[in-house]
């Protein structure tokens, strides 16, 4: 899926409770917290979410964040928790 986060925009912290995820950046900047761990995104890098795991996304840099995450399920939308 295509995702574009504005500047300062956020993706708070959630679930999914089947499906693994995966961001690959195209461009932009930002922070990823999952299960109390802070991780910092740029283009090209390629972050591993498990399943079940609480994480949130920010755009804390100075252009649109632009990703594409990959869910391991087709059905993301009925299994995420908050």
């Amino acid at each position: 899926m295509h995702f574009e986060l504005p500047i300062n925009a956020k993706v708070d912290l959630h679930s999914h409770i089947e499906e693994e995820e995966m961001y690959y950046v195209l461009s932009g900047r930002g922070e990823v917290i999952i299960n109390d761990e802070l991780y910092i995104i740029e283009p090209n890098d390629l972050l591993y979410i498990p399943k079940n795991s609480q994480h949130s996304l920010q755009n804390n840099g100075t252009e649109v964040l632009i990703l594409l995450a990959i869910f391991t399920s087709p059905d993301v939308l009925s299994n995420t928790t908050s």
